[in-house]
């Protein structure tokens, strides 16, 4: 009985990560034109559509701002009981649409000693946007293993609204891409991955 739930188990796992892990190369994708880090990277987006991953945990609430110069996108997400914080910087947007961040995933223990900070790359590129409402982006990741995974999200400020934008959809249609909204991911706190 016991192994074939470690079957199953790791049938879903392959399932829903499958996709997401394991790419070589990061998509060609056209970056917006004329964007604008400055009305972008204020306030909080909400992923609410993703076209990898099978579990909730993939769609964070992201805070954004401009601190000195640097384009900053921070989240949270709770795995197992524990506190997770990532933080990620960037200098700007490169002249091929790709915003390249340096990010950190803090792990909070009960003792500061204890915290562990976990590295990745993270290229971002803003496919399109209103700024005040919608935004299609593309996020490559690449882990210090060297391994890359990457994900078509649609970040909205309305933490409710799971609709796609018709914009959006012309641009998924081209891409070839389909999404999942998030509120229909499965919720696995348990699962032994981590979240970029």
């Amino acid at each position: 009985m016991n192994t074939i739930v470690v079957v199953i188990f790791f049938g879903i796992l392959t399932h829903a990560f499958g996709n997401f892990a394991g790419i070589t190369e990061c998509q060609q994708v056209t970056a917006m034109n004329g964007f604008d880090p400055n009305k972008f990277f204020k306030g909080t987006w909400h992923m609410t559509n993703v076209h990898n991953g099978l579990f909730s945990i993939v769609c964070q609430d992201l805070e954004t701002e401009i601190k000195k110069g640097k384009l900053i996108i921070e989240y949270n997400y709770n795995k197992s009981g524990k506190e997770h914080t990532v933080h990620c910087e960037s200098n700007g947007q490169e002249q091929n649409g790709v915003i390249p961040f340096n990010c950190k995933i803090k792990s909070l223990r009960f003792f500061k000693l204890l915290n562990q900070v976990t590295e990745f790359q993270a290229n971002f590129k803003i496919m399109t946007t209103d700024y005040n409402d919608y935004a299609l982006l593309y996020k490559c990741v690449t882990l210090k293993s060297g391994t890359k995974a990457d994900n078509y999200v649609v970040l909205r400020r309305s933490k409710s609204d799971y609709n796609i934008p018709g914009s959006v959809q012309s641009f998924l249609q081209i891409n070839g891409v389909s999404l999942k909204n998030c509120k229909e991911l499965i919720n696995a706190d348990d699962i032994n991955i981590e979240v970029i």
